[in-house]
């Protein structure tokens, strides 16, 4: 585990959540997910069930039949969104693939890898989080449901992938300080039957005058055009990630959480300085120390390390 640094710390709690960008991103994530999992009453692989509980956070924060972890689990969550969504060092397109794992692990799918039509893939039925049947109810026949995903700036086009159709396409937007995400049925049972509000042709954009789909094709792929203003402004089912208000999130939990986790990682951060003040001499100010004093501060820290996690655990 990577401990942030003193000077990293501010009196905020903004990154208490110990996020970092590499290939063990999801793992970690991962082991906030049962929390949505019990607050999605038996919807564990659906999507929209998911995003439903991370936009109405306020709701389950504010609620006393929510445990206090799992409260915690659901800011975790939303603050690796957050991380994806700023993460400065990555262009457009590997910010994509951030989003197509977040997704993939709140659902326990599969991210495909293969630049093929689907972004993110799973196997369980109980995933199809709108209006479409399975056409075996009861699951003897599972088959893999395909998702596309998107994520772009709000405003503009958008090509999405036609060549072949998608069971539902993820489109997600990114605001000042939240995201929108438009999950959008790709097949709707063969054009024009069963209409729904949530088809995806119904935000694409149309040739001036004519009912057919601005279209086009790159590198031998089909695309269509999304209009996104359309899509914000039609689109009554869209659900809203707030990752700009994580600080207040985390005080609904109450101030003595609050205190603990922040006077725990504070100390986690002097163990680091301790540390390295026994193996280069010098402590976190930069003033030399000989290895015995710094050896004690680092068992000094430990043991108030210790404390705040017995506080913090009488919090929880």
């Amino acid at each position: 585990m990577d401990i942030k640094k003193f000077e990293n710390f501010k009196t905020d709690l903004v990154g208490w959540v110990n996020v970092k960008i590499d290939n063990q991103i999801y793992i970690r994530m991962a082991r906030y997910v049962p929390a949505l999992d019990r607050l999605s009453k038996g919807n564990k692989y659906n999507l929209a069930k998911k995003i439903d509980i991370l936009s109405d956070v306020d709701k389950h924060l504010e609620s006393k039949k929510v445990s206090l972890r799992d409260k915690i689990s659901i800011i975790s969550i939303l603050q690796y969104l957050k991380e994806i969504r700023d993460e400065r060092q990555f262009n457009p397109s590997t910010s994509g693939f951030l989003l197509e794992g977040f997704l993939a692990t709140l659902v326990y799918g599969n991210v495909t890898n293969d630049y093929g039509i689907a972004d993110i893939t799973t196997s369980y039925s109980e995933l199809i989080p709108l209006v479409y049947k399975a056409d075996d109810p009861e699951g003897s026949n599972l088959r893999n449901l395909d998702f596309q995903i998107k994520l772009y700036k709000m405003g503009g086009d958008i090509k999405v992938n036609f060549t072949k159709l998608c069971d539902y396409y993820v489109i997600c937007l990114k605001g000042t300080d939240y995201i929108s995400v438009h999950i959008l049925d790709g097949k709707r049972k063969a054009f024009g039957v069963n209409k729904n509000d949530y088809y995806i042709g119904n935000f694409a954009r149309k040739i001036r005058g004519t009912d057919k789909f601005m279209r086009g094709e790159e590198a031998g792929k089909k695309y269509i055009v999304i209009d996104t203003n359309k899509l914000e402004r039609e689109n009554s089912h869209v659900r809203k990630l707030n990752v700009g208000n994580l600080d207040n999130l985390i005080a609904k939990c109450g101030d003595n959480i609050q205190r603990s986790i922040k006077s725990v990682y504070d100390h986690l951060s002097n163990l680091h300085y301790d540390i390295d003040s026994i193996l280069i001499g010098r402590d976190k100010y930069r003033k030399p120390i000989d290895v015995d004093t710094a050896a004690d501060n680092a068992n000094k820290t430990i043991d108030s390390i210790s404390i705040e996690v017995d506080n913090l655990k009488r919090n929880l």
